[in-house]
């Protein structure tokens, strides 16, 4: 008996976006991070994860997307914070939003903390 499948969501740039869909997949070998593994986060945390991704990589929210995949459970790895999963395996993604459209679509705000070039900035419904 197979294990079940959920979504999972793995938050990157447009950039690296098309790499991904020209593909290689979401592949750990070119994460950032000190461990060679790829990010997952589920439906919840998706919006706890876009300032991380806007600080991590230094672009707006403009330019991050959202990759919905659909993994077996036993193919991802816990982490200490609920919600947030990591695996060193290739998948690859079912659908692609832009996180501009997906905090319009689920009525949420979230804040960007600033850098020293820009300053933060609230994104979402209720910031128009």
């Amino acid at each position: 008996m197979s294990s079940p499948i959920w979504n999972f969501f793995h938050l990157t740039t447009y950039e690296a976006m098309a790499k991904i869909l020209d593909g290689a997949g979401i592949d750990p070998a070119f994460t950032q991070g000190r461990r060679h593994v790829s990010w997952y986060v589920t439906r919840k945390l998706v919006t706890w994860a876009m300032p991380h991704v806007c600080q991590r990589h230094q672009v707006e929210l403009s330019q991050v997307c959202i990759l919905r995949c659909k993994i077996e459970i036993t193919k991802m790895a816990k982490t200490s914070h609920a919600g947030v999963y990591c695996t060193d395996q290739i998948f690859y993604p079912v659908t692609v939003d832009s996180a501009e459209i997906w905090l319009q679509h689920e009525e949420k705000l979230v804040f960007v903390k600033g850098t020293r070039t820009r300053p933060g900035k609230w994104y979402g419904r209720a910031a128009h």
